[in-house]
């Protein structure tokens, strides 16, 4: 089985990768320090799995490159670690990525996502954290839930941070569009800036 594993942390990936080996000792490594570099790789091998910590590859080519190796290999499953931001996991399932996990994830959870997408690069899986968080969204009776689908989605990759470019492309709506969502969201939630939005978002996402 081949990975590739996408980060610039040296001791992120030495962590990932011994975790996965003491599960699948014959699995083969392979390392980029970004997306771009991952983007050449993964046409140089065959890969089951990809791996991406998405705390440190972050840039404007996010979107691009991820759509563009989803296209391009439709039946590579595409493991994303959030690490604390877990509401980046939106941003990513809309990129079509299978399976998720936390930095609190266990290395049980890891291994975990990794014999599920071994077995079926369809499979999906979501270490417990994510799980709660997901369970969470779907039953509360907080504040967001003012929000339809789209603008909640929206409000999520704003306050991950992403630019006005990456989130049209994401949600399929034109960029001048994103400031009149983002106007709107704040009516909706009392808030006046991105800091606030965040500290909604993150108390009702605590709420059941």
């Amino acid at each position: 089985m081949n990975i590739l594993m996408i980060s610039d942390n040296p001791v992120f990936s030495l962590g990932v990768r011994s975790t996965i080996a003491a599960r699948f000792p014959l699995a083969i490594f392979f390392d980029a320090n970004s997306l771009q570099q991952a983007d050449l790789i993964i046409r140089q091998h065959n890969f089951e799995i990809m791996i991406l910590d998405a705390v440190s590859t972050q840039d404007s080519k996010t979107v691009y490159l991820i759509k563009r190796i989803r296209e391009d290999f439709p039946d590579l499953s595409i493991l994303v670690d959030l690490g604390e931001e877990l509401l980046d996991i939106h941003f990513y399932i809309r990129l079509g990525a299978n399976a998720f996990v936390s930095s609190k994830a266990s290395a049980v959870e890891l291994q975990s996502a990794v014999i599920a997408l071994a077995s079926n690069p369809q499979s999906k899986y979501v270490s417990s954290d994510i799980e709660q968080l997901l369970l969470s969204q779907l039953t509360s009776s907080s504040e967001t839930i003012r929000l339809t689908v789209k603008e909640k989605l929206i409000a999520r990759l704003l306050v991950s941070s992403r630019s006005r470019n990456e989130i049209a492309q994401t949600v399929g709506i034109n960029p001048n569009s994103v400031s009149n969502y983002k106007r709107i969201i704040f009516e909706k939630l009392r808030v006046a800036s991105i800091p606030q939005l965040k500290a909604k978002m993150q108390i009702d996402s605590e709420r059941v």
